[in-house]
């Protein structure tokens, strides 16, 4: 499971305000410890753990988190740059997005299959491209030969990889980016000593997209495990969905059932039975060993 979470980011403005910049990161994350760490850690995360080898991580495509530093309170200088890289690569999955869209509906197959009853499309009709300000109204209205919008994306495209590949490629990036501290609890470089990896949607591999959405019936069997987690609505966009609804499943890497990759399962020693009754076999079982 691959769970949704909304993170702002600070970025300063020469008039003194803030701009703030909401990336949705969905992911699993992974952290780092050796044996004698895990009851430790485990007092704040829980008492049951997943564990992994990091070669296994890696061949899953889990990668290490990339913290950047918010800027620093009552600062408009330098310590703002972490901020404005997110915020620059956000601009830059927006535009490859836009030039996406524009590849799509100047194309004949995927406007025929999209939209059904189109048979052509004349290289002098004409591409209506509007900008719209936040209240939905038109900001700047363009009218454009299609011939000359196939012209560019063909010369902006020579060579590169296609739109969308690059778009789902940052958005994946998207998902590593993290903050250095804990701003709800005031703890600086909290995150940043978590040694977080993280396995995230998005990319392609084997002619299909990591990361799935899930169905109704296993909505349903999420939302049991954690109603108050589960249904709690985040964020996305202008509208608010459900965190359910914005999860996504990774069941298979590799060819093989992400079950099979966990070396054990560590769990506290009153939950041994139950726990060993559910995974009847099929994974390593450990007590977690409070002492260390």
């Amino acid at each position: 499971m691959l769970a949704p979470e909304t993170v702002a980011w600070r970025l300063p403005q020469v008039d003194g305000t803030d701009r703030e910049i909401v990336v949705e990161s969905c992911r699993i994350c992974f952290t780092e410890l050796t044996e004698a760490e895990l009851p430790a850690h485990s007092e704040r995360f829980g008492a049951f753990a997943l564990e992994f080898q990091i070669d296994t991580l890696r061949r899953m495509g889990a990668l290490p988190v990339i913290y950047m530093p918010q800027a620093v309170r009552a600062d408009r200088g330098p310590s703002s740059v972490g901020s404005m890289i997110v915020a620059m690569m956000s601009h830059a999955r927006y535009l490859l997005g836009q030039l996406e869209n524009l590849r799509r509906n100047t194309d004949l197959e995927w406007v025929t299959a999209n939209y059904g009853g189109v048979t052509g499309i004349q290289d002098d009709a004409v591409f209506n491209l509007n900008n719209t300000d936040d209240s939905g109204a038109i900001a700047d209205a363009y009218q454009v030969p299609i011939r000359a919008v196939r012209d560019l994306l063909a010369f902006i495209g020579y060579k590169n990889a296609p739109f969308d590949l690059l778009f789902n490629t940052l958005g994946f990036v998207e998902n590593l980016f993290y903050p250095t501290d804990d701003q709800v609890h005031d703890e600086v470089l909290a995150y940043y000593r978590q040694r977080e990896w993280r396995l995230t949607p998005g990319l392609t591999v084997d002619g299909s997209t990591l990361g799935r959405e899930l169905t109704e019936e296993e909505k349903i069997k999420v939302l049991a495990t954690s109603s108050d987690f589960w249904s709690r609505e985040i964020k996305r966009g202008e509208a608010m969905v459900r965190r359910v609804d914005a999860a996504r499943v990774i069941d298979r890497i590799g060819g093989r059932p992400v079950h099979e990759q966990i070396s054990s399962i560590i769990v506290p020693d009153e939950d041994l039975k139950r726990a060993s009754e559910v995974v009847d076999g099929r994974v390593a079982i450990r007590v977690l060993d409070s002492a260390g």
